[in-house]
């Protein structure tokens, strides 16, 4: 059986036993449990909602948000732990492909919301002159 790719190139005769190999490799390293199922017209990856960080960070951002607004003392370190998830721009390896460009630029701009949150909480605690040079920095990249 041979198939072709979205733009109509033929990949060579040994790319479907190559992709077989590397997913058996995959499902030994993910280890047991199904979590990488074969689905038409490829394979699904199914994780739960804590095994992503991006759910993670926005989970705790909300969680920070709410309880910023109720007062909760808590609140503080739910902020800082969601903005520690961070490694640089989000999904920075698939900046290439079209499908990710959106939820990329949707991910980047929840965590500048929640940069801003840190700041205005660390002002709020007296803490100006060490925000300073974050501060500056944060200008020359957002002006």
């Amino acid at each position: 059986m041979s198939f072709a790719t979205s733009s109509g190139v033929r990949p060579p005769a040994s790319a479907r036993s190559a992709s077989h190999v590397y997913i058996a490799a995959l499902r030994r390293t993910l280890g047991p449990g199904g979590r990488l199922t074969t689905r038409t017209p490829g394979y699904l990856l199914a994780l739960a909602d804590d095994q992503l960080d991006a759910n993670r960070f926005e989970r705790w951002w909300r969680d920070a948000t709410h309880g910023l607004a109720d007062g909760d003392p808590r609140a503080h370190e739910r902020l800082r732990s969601a903005l520690a998830l961070w490694r640089g721009p989000a999904l920075a390896e698939y900046a290439d492909l079209p499908c990710a460009r959106n939820e990329a630029a949707r991910l980047d701009e929840l965590r500048l919301s929640a940069v801003e949150t840190r700041i205005e909480m660390e002002l709020g605690g007296g803490r100006h002159a060490e925000l300073i040079a974050e501060l500056r920095q944060l200008v020359a990249q957002h002006p």
